[in-house]
């Protein structure tokens, strides 16, 4: 019977160790990230109160913490920064900011916003030609066509259909 004691003895000793090594990695985790709560549900953290109040919750935050406050949403660490000179600082003085992949792809790895320096300078000059008065006019009669054409289709799914007059302008008859 001493054997299945002592066996039961050292399974509980190495579950505590494990459970006190892993408390001891999460508080020294967190005392590298900014101030905010330290306790939060498990796996859910805050991101209860954050779906209730999303604008009340991070105003909460960074009254009670300052312009920057870390919290524990949608399943990971989070750090809420406001707009102060601090932060505009180290966002501006960083030039390669360590976006999530997802975010780089998405908004496409050669975009205005992911380049820095001279490609940034040459994307911006040349974009910028697309948006002066006389080019935005010249957009306006494509504009109108295609949104008559997705509006037909919207409509003819529902069994409507869109007249056209003379003038170009369109009446959405039912």
């Amino acid at each position: 019977m001493e054997p299945q004691t002592s066996q039961k003895s050292l399974l509980a000793a190495i579950v505590a160790a494990g459970v006190s090594a892993w408390w001891l990695w999460r508080q020294r985790r967190w005392r590298r990230l900014p101030p905010g709560s330290s306790w939060s549900l498990p796996v859910l953290g805050e991101t209860l109160a954050y779906v209730r109040d999303p604008l009340g919750f991070i105003e909460g935050k960074l009254s009670q913490y300052g312009g920057t406050c870390s919290s524990h949403l949608l399943f990971s660490p989070t750090v809420i920064l406001a707009v102060t000179d601090a932060n505009t600082k180290l966002l501006f003085s960083e030039k390669n900011l360590a976006w999530p992949l997802h975010f780089r792809q998405l908004v496409g790895l050669k975009s205005l916003p992911m380049v820095n320096d001279p490609l940034h300078k040459t994307i911006r000059t040349l974009s910028s030609r697309a948006f002066v008065d006389r080019q935005l006019d010249s957009y306006l009669p494509c504009l109108q066509r295609l949104s008559a054409k997705q509006l037909q289709l919207w409509l003819d799914v529902e069994g409507r259909y869109i007249e056209g007059s003379a003038s170009g302008d369109y009446e959405i008859c039912f």
